[in-house]
């Protein structure tokens, strides 16, 4: 269900959005009715011979007048196209709270590595999956960080406590969250750019960046070429001499932009990139924040700001040079090219610590607030609690992917045992492991998770889930899924956290015998691990096994008027019915 916070901007900006585009046609009117005006007056300018001074300043105050309505017209239209942009982010959030956001472009399938690829099954990464439920950030590195949140246990408790103020904090702040996806919304070209890899490096030719007889070359001749301007106003000089000093500084500045053409090429992206970016550092410099994570990050960028706006005007040169007419002129006058790349050395030998730290906190924002966005779209929801002895408790868990109103809340509670979940097809086993893995794994980045209430200890998540047979490398099912076991068993022996294994419908994919063999090697090798498993079986076996470590779950279903209907509650024991036989009559397999 979708915050009041948001229902309540989103009537206010179509509100708005409805005002300007009344004013934007009453405006658009007037600029047509002057400039009719303008065309009558400067025709009676033309034939009119007594009165032509007259109308010549009417026609001037006419066309300043149409300028003045042109700009007040055009920063309507561009405050709609802000107010539009805004609308498009809320839509994106109401998509999440109705379920409809499968969507969304990135899923993370790009962070997809073999230490975590198990997550994938888990609905944490790849498609359909709560990254690409909550992403919101542009820039790839942002991307990275919310992956890492999600798919790895926070090693200081107390840094996790502080993602947790600060997105309590952002919780109740909608508006600062949408600003700033706006803003770093209009940036172009950030879905390409990975700051850390690509803007930060160090090259090679870094080794030239102390360069200083190249810029005084072209001081001086801009210099002499300035100096015999003048002269030549005052008729000392003819202004041939000028001609001559302003073709040699034009032809030493463009032949020096064709020697460092690549260079060149980074300073353009460079000043592009950083030069857009002055909006959103004001913006987030100028809130006041109350916990110490978004203070931090608010500091940080203010350290960056003097070279933004530096950056900033280098991009106005760099303006300047794709322009013919102002690289015709600015470069025997000025030496256009040097001093963009005079400029850029400069800002990239001083200012780069604190470029490299504004950028990173601008990503961590991204991620705090993509990771406040269950706050906006789910209305049972809390901060977990972490303890540090190995146990759930869960009140009233929902699966975070599914639209609360379709999804059934679940209360359940464990220790260090292993949970062996029985139940007919269908009936939810395999939705309520990946509604506690995902809770999880939203807990471990430091956000709110889809419950009533929550507590449990920093665990490393693993799963066993869908795993299919790869032909091209000779794998069957049977065979993946003992490789992932066995990665599981490794990992769970060198982890620093204690483990939550999921294992849904254990070896699945071999004969009865064998799989309630390893199903019981496996059973034992677990029950030696510090933490939780979860498997998931249509092997009532598994139930009696003499294990102390065992606990029995199960899901039910009954039948109303020769209809199968599921209550999707997990309860304790094993189950007792089956459904096979009852699926087989419905699709005719079998006569009643």
């Amino acid at each position: 269900m979708l915050d009041m916070q948001v229902k309540k901007k989103k009537e206010e900006i179509e509100k708005r959005e409805k005002e300007l585009q009344r004013r934007g046609k009453e405006l658009a009117n007037v600029r047509l009715i002057l400039f009719l005006f303008f065309v009558c007056l400067l025709s009676l300018v033309w034939w009119q011979v007594e009165y032509r001074m007259i109308f010549s300043v009417t026609t001037l105050l006419m066309a300043v007048t149409f300028l003045v309505a042109a700009a007040f017209h055009s920063k309507v239209e561009e405050e709609r196209s802000r107010l539009g942009h805004c609308l498009e982010i809320i839509v994106h959030y109401e998509k999440r709270a109705e379920g409809t956001w499968d969507s969304f472009p990135e899923d993370g399938s790009k962070f997809i590595r073999e230490e975590n690829e198990h997550l994938v099954d888990l609905n944490v990464l790849g498609k359909r999956s709560v990254f690409q439920f909550l992403n919101i950030s542009r820039t790839v590195s942002g991307q990275r960080r919310l992956v890492h949140s999600l798919t790895t246990p926070p090693g200081d408790g107390e840094e996790w406590l502080k993602t947790q103020k600060a997105v309590r904090e952002l919780k109740e702040n909608f508006e600062f969250a949408l600003q700033f996806q706006e803003k770093l919304g209009r940036i172009r070209g950030l879905e390409d750019m990975d700051f850390e890899q690509e803007m930060f490096p160090s090259k090679k030719r870094n080794s030239e960046m102390g360069e200083k007889i190249t810029p005084i070359i072209g001081g001086i001749f801009a210099f002499f070429t300035d100096v015999s301007l003048v002269l030549a106003c005052c008729q000392i000089l003819p202004f041939t001499m000028f001609g001559l000093l302003a073709i040699s500084g034009f032809a030493y500045n463009h032949l020096y932009s064709m020697w460092k053409k690549e260079e060149y090429g980074d300073a353009v992206t460079f000043s592009r990139i950083f030069g857009a970016f002055e909006d959103i550092y004001r913006y987030v410099c100028g809130q006041e924040f109350e916990s110490e994570r978004l203070r931090g990050l608010a500091e940080q960028l203010a350290l960056g700001c003097e070279i933004i706006r530096k950056t900033e005007k280098m991009s106005a040169l760099c303006r300047c040079r794709d322009n013919w007419l102002s690289y015709l002129l600015f470069n025997p006058l000025f030496s256009l090219n040097i001093l963009v790349l005079f400029r850029y050395r400069r800002i990239r030998k001083q200012g780069t610590e604190g470029l490299l730290q504004g950028i990173n906190a601008l990503e961590e924002m991204e991620k705090l607030i993509a990771l406040a966005g269950i706050c906006w779209v789910k209305q049972e929801i809390c901060l977990p609690e972490q303890v540090s002895f190995t146990k759930l408790e869960m009140t009233e868990v929902r699966h975070p992917l599914l639209p609360e109103e379709f999804c059934v809340p679940n209360d359940f509670s464990c220790g260090e045992k292993i949970l062996i979940i029985t139940g007919s097809n269908m009936s939810g086993k395999s939705s309520f492991m990946r509604t506690v893995g995902i809770n999880l794994a939203l807990m471990n980045a430091g956000t709110y998770v889809n419950a009533r209430a929550f507590r449990s200890p920093f665990l490393k998540i693993a799963a066993s889930i869908g795993i299919q047979d790869d032909i091209s490398r000779g794998i069957s099912t049977f065979y993946g899924e003992l490789m992932r076991i066995k990665k599981i068993l490794e990992e769970g022996e060198k982890s620093g956290f204690p483990m939550m294994v999921f294992i849904d419908e254990i070896f699945k994919g071999t004969n009865y015998n064998d799989r309630i063999f390893g199903a019981k090697v496996v059973v034992e090798k677990l029950s030696k691990l510090d933490g939780i498993a979860m498997i998931t079986t249509h092997d009532f076996e598994l139930c009696e096994l003499d294990n102390s470590q065992i606990e029995n779950y199960h899901f039910a279903e009954t039948y109303e008027e020769n209809k199968i209907v599921f209550d999707y509650k997990i309860k304790e024991g094993r189950c007792r019915t089956t459904n096979a036989r009852y699926l087989m009559e419905r699709i005719g397999l079998l006569e009643r």
